[in-house]
């Protein structure tokens, strides 16, 4: 797919884009705080504006400029993010382990983030074992690292707007990939969210260890 973006570097593509449309209105629903927060000091500003001194109108524009990047970010997360199996392994609450590779093309740095997500009426039963896509955006480290600092996955479902977009993505990856995923989970010493690295020297699948807690997504 070709990349044309305005909130990610061009120079860093995924070699399994997602190449989907996401819904704003299901994206408000599940992640309400920055688009709510954003529009309320928008109108806040502009009554400023209107009532005090014209001056918040600057900040009032500052703010619909941000909230324009905000929506094309989350775009392009769906977009041009790589896209990645997910493992549920946790059901109340819902905690999906997410499968990838940090690596900037040299070597492998193979990681699962465990991912806590709310509820959703696109999910109607989410049991452990189940299998869900997602799309991940990675976060480069201030340091000169030969590999990303940490990725931000998200699950396809809930957001999408073709509610078939998720099986499409699902049906990319083989049933090798499906049970190299399940092999790794099991590794996990809890399932706490955090990022996990994997040291699996051959087939030995030998160990696994924490190296970031949980954080916030988008």
């Amino acid at each position: 797919m070709e990349q044309h973006s305005l909130t990610l570097a061009d120079d860093a593509r995924a070699s399994n884009p997602g190449g989907i449309q996401v819904s704003k209105w299901r994206w408000l629903f599940r992640y309400p705080a920055w688009p709510v927060g954003l529009v309320v000091g928008l109108v806040l500003t502009t009554w400023l504006g209107l009532r005090v001194h014209w001056t918040f109108w600057i900040v009032s524009g500052f703010l619909l400029l941000w909230i324009f990047f905000y929506w094309k970010r989350v775009q392009e997360h769906f977009l041009y993010g790589d896209t990645c199996l997910g493992l549920v392994v946790s059901s109340d609450p819902i905690r999906i382990a997410v499968l990838s590779d940090l690596s900037k093309g040299v070597g492998d740095y193979p990681v699962i983030k465990i991912i806590e997500e709310k509820p959703s009426g696109r999910w109607p039963m989410v049991q452990e074992g189940m299998i869900l896509p997602t799309v991940a955006l990675y976060v480069a480290s201030m340091e000169d690292w030969p590999h990303w600092e940490t990725f931000n996955p998200v699950p396809v479902a809930p957001v999408c707007k073709d509610p078939l977009d998720a099986q499409r993505l699902e049906d990319r990856f083989g049933e090798a990939e499906r049970e190299r995923l399940r092999k790794c989970v099991k590794l996990l010493p809890s399932k706490e969210p955090g990022l996990y690295k994997l040291d699996l020297p051959g087939a030995d699948w030998a160990s696994v260890r924490r190296v970031e807690n949980d954080s916030d997504s988008e």
